[in-house]
């Protein structure tokens, strides 16, 4: 088995017996990211981290924000860039991004699973928490070099994020909480693939990303797929941000 093929399968075992596949049950409609919509979409407070890394990158050029979700980076990126594509094909994500994406003349949303999308060649491909649920990870990357006129970017995280879980899950399911792939990961698949690329690193606050203990205990229902107690839905809502380690990996094209 060739070095690509090996980073590969553990790509797709982490994905398909991962936390992505365990936390992210669809909704009746078969959207997996709908419980994540609301959430999202109330915004963040703060800075963002990564920003100031993606927005020389964009900075008059053509981009397409994979998996934009509710616009958390094409929003931004559009005041610096000349035109964002932003490929989002959850119909709970666009319901907050395409009212947001109005006020952009700039902003194109594409309601099409990246792969499937009819997509034009761009100077930069962006890909922010997206990759770690895709089990076919080389043929993603590829699809993103191939419309990169310049520019492939990805942020992945580097520490494991259980938001609290991780002890809830050992107590209610009897084994250690899922993972997902992570920066080391991808780097050593994009290895395999035959890039070298560069990383910046950065740190954001995770934690306190419920609005109530209500919103932590249906989260932990369809996770744990039990009810936990009044005193840990209560401990998840008043979780600190807590800083972990992500990482922006990106290479030049030429």
């Amino acid at each position: 088995m060739t070095p690509e093929a090996e980073w590969s399968a553990r790509w797709r075992t982490l994905v398909e017996g991962g936390r992505g596949a365990a936390f992210l049950a669809p909704d009746a409609g078969g959207d997996r990211f709908a419980r994540m919509a609301d959430r999202f979409g109330r915004g963040w407070s703060g800075e963002d981290p990564l920003l100031p890394l993606l927005l020389p990158l964009a900075k008059g050029r053509t981009v397409i924000d994979v998996g934009a979700g509710v616009g958390r980076y094409a929003l931004p990126l559009a005041e610096v860039a000349r035109e964002v594509i932003a490929v989002e094909p959850s119909p709970a994500m666009r319901a907050h991004l395409e009212p947001a994406a109005a006020g952009h003349a700039n902003i194109r949303v594409v309601p099409v699973p990246f792969l499937e999308a009819d997509l034009p060649p761009v100077d930069m491909v962006l890909c922010v928490h997206v990759v770690h649920f895709v089990a076919d990870a080389p043929a993603f990357i590829r699809r993103a070099e191939a419309l990169s006129r310049e520019t492939v970017a990805f942020a992945i995280r580097h520490d494991a994020m259980l938001g609290g879980f991780g002890d809830l899950w050992a107590k209610y399911r009897g084994s250690a909480a899922p993972t997902q792939p992570r920066f080391p990961d991808l780097y050593n698949l994009l290895l395999a693939m035959g890039h070298t690329p560069d990383v910046s690193f950065y740190r954001r606050g995770y934690g306190g990303r419920f609005g109530s203990a209500a919103e932590a205990r249906e989260r932990a229902r369809t996770m744990l797929g039990a009810e936990i107690t009044d005193a840990e839905a209560e401990a998840l809502a008043a979780r600190d941000p807590r800083p972990l380690r992500e990482a922006l990996v990106f290479w030049r094209k030429g």
